[in-house]
């Protein structure tokens, strides 16, 4: 499946129950944030913190193959069952095929829908910004990448409630 595909197939996922979608970092919750995100329609989470995260919902598991430590995924993977899908992001340009193969096992292919994703090289602001984080010898995160992919796909009346972030 191609990025175009993969993305669509994502955007059906993500709007499949409304227009508001629920993106939750890695940063703390508090019990109202974690009510909050229990009554949204859909839950996206992302990376690898998911011993943290357990018994709240989660339609969209985000993972990137920079995490590609086996135990980290197995264990992941055992603790966000829930998930309705997967989404692998990877930049192959620069990362080995035999890493993106590890994480596509360790995730349980064909157990679960999973989704590949190259970063959103394909969106012209996502690529700036990811040419000028670039410049400045950091990186693209997850939570960027992810959050552009959820506003690519959301309508104009569409809303984003962000949790667990600390910027």
């Amino acid at each position: 499946m191609n990025d175009a595909a993969a993305t669509e197939r994502l955007c059906g996922l993500l709007l499949a129950n409304g227009t508001r979608v629920v993106l939750v970092g890695n940063g703390p919750l508090s019990d109202d944030d974690r009510a909050a995100i229990d009554a949204a329609p859909t839950v996206v989470r992302f990376n690898d913190l998911y011993h943290m995260r357990r018994g709240e919902r989660n339609t969209l598991w985000v993972l990137t193959t920079s995490q590609v430590q086996a135990s980290t995924f197995r264990k992941a993977n055992k603790l966000a069952k829930g998930a309705r899908a997967a989404l692998l992001f990877t930049n192959r340009a620069i990362q080995p095929a035999d890493e993106v193969a590890a994480a596509w096992k360790a995730l349980g292919v064909g157990e679960r829908r999973v989704a590949e994703v190259r970063y959103s090289w394909h969106n012209p602001f996502a690529r700036r910004v990811g040419e000028l984080l670039n410049m400045s010898g950091t990186r693209v995160t997850t939570g960027f990448s992810t959050l552009n992919l959820i506003l690519h796909c959301l309508p104009p009346e569409g809303r984003v409630d962000l949790y667990g972030f600390s910027f």
